[in-house]
């Protein structure tokens, strides 16, 4: 009867220590889970002395889902149609009914996100060679990559991307904005570019190395903030095994605040941009964009 006993006992610890731990991952999963509102606006002036009707503007949101990001809502000032690729970027095209001689239309957005921490599991699948492909700026084949990527490979594809995150920072010299993308080897032979040529460089050695890596371009904020043009940037991400993981070798950041990290664009399997534009696009030329501050 004792020993009855002193088991159910063992057997009722056992289930609440169960417990305990199951409510501890709960609340430590809910601790690395921020939610943010992203708020950011477009004016579109007609620089002609005359009327502009059904004027179309196409620009980007959040991207919808990604190991580090959800976006929860999105709403805006004008009515919109959303178009989502399978990379999960999402384009807001915006019809405009008439804009006067000399005056601006402002189209305001708000984006709600949850950001996390700590990256959720995902799967490639059929999609690995995909994104070790060399691209026109990615260009992962090249001998010179190649060998530099072969003398920073490490024992597993985290530690590699950890040196060869590590080797671009100590290695290439942040030159200021460019208006033109060079390409992984010109930041190699030059030692030098912006936050894209940080980041084509870090894409295209996982690459050459068989890392699966993409293009990630956004905002790096940190709790609710109204976003510019200025604060726009590029970083990269490498797929672990286990989920895409950042790391932005330009603000020196390997795994570290990933949920201050905003996607509005991930390159797509190849490298590519998900439309054929860059941040924006404007059905008439006499129509002037610009994002706001």
């Amino acid at each position: 009867m004792k020993s009855k006993f002193i088991i159910s006992v063992i057997l009722v610890c056992a289930v609440a220590l169960s417990l305990c731990f199951r409510m501890k991952d709960s609340q430590d999963q809910a601790s690395v889970d921020v939610e943010k509102l992203l708020k950011y606006s477009w004016s579109v002036r007609n620089t002609t002395n005359r009327t502009i009707h059904d004027a179309v503007l196409r620009i980007y949101s959040p991207v919808a889902e990604t190991s580090n990001q959800v976006c929860t809502e999105l709403t805006a000032s004008h009515s919109f149609e959303r178009f989502s690729d399978d990379d999960g970027n999402q384009i807001l095209t915006f019809r405009i009914p008439a804009i006067t001689p000399f005056s601006d239309e402002i189209i305001r957005v708000k984006a709600k996100l949850v950001l996390r921490e700590q990256p959720v599991k995902e799967s490639l699948g059929s999609d690995h060679d995909d994104y070790t492909a060399a691209t026109k700026y990615i260009e992962s084949g090249h001998p010179l990559l190649i060998e530099k990527a072969e003398e920073l490979k490490g024992n597993n594809s985290r530690e590699t991307a950890e040196k060869i995150h590590r080797w671009i920072v100590d290695n290439l010299h942040y030159s200021g904005y460019l208006k033109n993308e060079r390409g992984a080897l010109y930041a190699l032979q030059k030692r030098t570019g912006d936050c894209t040529e940080y980041m084509d460089l870090f894409v295209a050695l996982c690459r050459a190395v068989n890392i699966p890596a993409r293009c990630v371009a956004g905002y790096v904020a940190e709790g609710d903030r109204v976003v510019g043009p200025s604060e726009y940037h590029n970083w990269a991400q490498f797929y672990d095994g286990r989920s895409w993981q950042i790391a932005d070798p330009q603000r020196g950041k390997f795994l570290t605040e990933r949920s201050d990290y905003i996607a509005m664009r991930v390159y797509g399997k190849h490298g590519e941009s998900p439309g054929s534009f860059e941040r924006f696009d404007i059905s008439d030329s006499n129509l002037k964009v610009k994002m706001n501050h």
